[in-house]
């Protein structure tokens, strides 16, 4: 059986997407590592679907590091209050579509 996409013009924008899917969430896995943030250690990650946003959630469950997924729709008296209560140790924060 063949993958999916295979053979059709969407198959090599996939492959790239999957490489690129790799280095980013190799890089974000050893800047965790670099900043000292150890397994157990809590990192939220704020912003809409996006692949940052994925790269941050598979490199943080890959590391062990429990996640707070914070919806960028929040106030920032809420926003404050999560970061407050979960005691991240870091935010990643999606900033595609800031003004």
């Amino acid at each position: 059986m063949s993958a999916p996409f295979e053979g059709t013009a969407a198959w090599p924008l996939r492959r790239h997407l999957l490489a690129r899917f790799r280095r980013d969430g190799a890089n974000t896995v050893l800047g965790l590592d670099a900043l000292a943030i150890n397994k157990g250690d809590k990192v939220a990650i704020a912003g809409d679907n996006s692949l940052p946003r994925l790269c941050a959630d598979l490199a943080t469950l890959a590391g062990g590091l429990p996640n707070v997924v914070i919806s960028p729709n929040i106030s920032d008296v809420t926003l404050l209050k999560i970061l407050t209560h979960s005691r991240c140790r870091v935010v990643f924060i999606d900033l595609i579509d800031a003004p």
